[in-house]
């Protein structure tokens, strides 16, 4: 028969041993979950996983803010931000899509046609289309001075880009000119000079400013196309074009860019000087695909190229 005792250490034994199993399965199941991946992190948790860098200390790649335009230096004298006056001659030889302009609504030639830049044409024919209807029985603007292809020494210069033309009021019927002080000529002339600049074109010369531009012989007629944006903002800041230069060139570049709106279109514009060697890397934001890079023929205080950025 056996003893008591013994059956009752037996049970301790045995209970000892499921305790111990028991803990043992606990502890291993614990350090399971703890080294497994937590399936269900909360929002506050990072929404990536930490890594270790790597030996070779490399980051990941990040997204390019621009690209490079390879320009041609020498074509520093082209484009519609070109300046020229006596310090900064153009040759006629650099000029760039003249094209034949002649009588359209608003618009008359002293001749049969008469030689601008294309850009220059199509603004002036939207210009005097956009007169017509404000001045229905208003004077016709003659163009009598343009692009000849020939060398000018004095003001005349600047016609030989084909950027700038001389006007004057004329009766379409009578061929009569009429100077800007008669009251109807000068509300027309007035007008001019508050909208032109919704076309992209300036006056060239106004008498306020003939200290800047260095012409103190009055011009009211000779008109320059340079553009919207940069039209926009020299009206709007009572800036000629020498002005305008000085400050892009000195405050404007592609990490400082000018913003101008006009009707909800919106520029950007930033100077790029030139670069010795045949080719200028211009930098254009990743992405941009409307601009256009003018030079500026010298500048006022150095070569260099004009960016100009259509944003929407």
């Amino acid at each position: 028969m056996s003893n008591p005792l013994s059956r009752h250490y037996t049970k301790i034994y045995i209970l000892s041993a499921l305790l111990a199993l028991t803990l043992i399965a606990a502890i291993a199941l614990g350090t399971i979950w703890l080294l497994s991946p937590n399936e269900y992190a909360t929002e506050t948790d990072p929404p990536y996983r930490t890594t270790t860098p790597s030996d070779d200390n490399t980051q990941p790649p990040s997204q390019p803010t621009h690209t490079y335009e390879d320009v041609v230096s020498a074509n520093t004298n082209r484009g519609s931000l070109i300046l020229i006056n006596s310090d900064r001659h153009f040759d006629p030889a650099a000029a760039q899509n003249v094209v034949s302009i002649g009588q359209s609504a608003g618009i008359d030639v002293s001749h049969s046609n008469h030689n601008v830049n294309s850009n220059l044409a199509s603004a002036l024919i939207a210009l005097g289309a956009e007169m017509l209807s404000e001045f229905p029985a208003g004077r016709t603007l003659e163009i009598i001075q343009s692009f000849t292809g020939r060398y000018f020494a004095n003001h005349d210069n600047e016609r030989t880009s084909g950027l700038t033309v001389g006007t004057r009021f004329w009766d379409a019927a009578t061929r009569g000119q009429f100077v800007l002080s008669e009251p109807a000529v000068s509300e027309q002339y007035q007008w001019i000079l508050a909208n032109a600049h919704r076309f992209g074109i300036v006056q060239r010369y106004p008498q306020a400013h003939a200290a800047i531009t260095g012409m103190d012989i009055y011009l009211p007629g000779h008109f320059r196309y340079v553009g919207i944006p940069h039209a926009t903002f020299m009206h709007n800041n009572n800036m000629v074009l020498e002005q305008y230069l000085y400050l892009l060139e000195t405050t404007h570049d592609f990490h400082n860019r000018l913003n101008v709106t006009l009707d909800g279109q919106r520029w950007q514009v930033y100077f790029v000087p030139v670069q010795a060697g045949q080719t200028t890397p211009v930098p254009i934001p990743y992405g941009a695909s409307n601009y256009v890079i003018s030079g500026n023929n010298g500048g006022r205080t150095q070569t260099g190229f004009v960016v100009t950025i259509r944003v929407n």
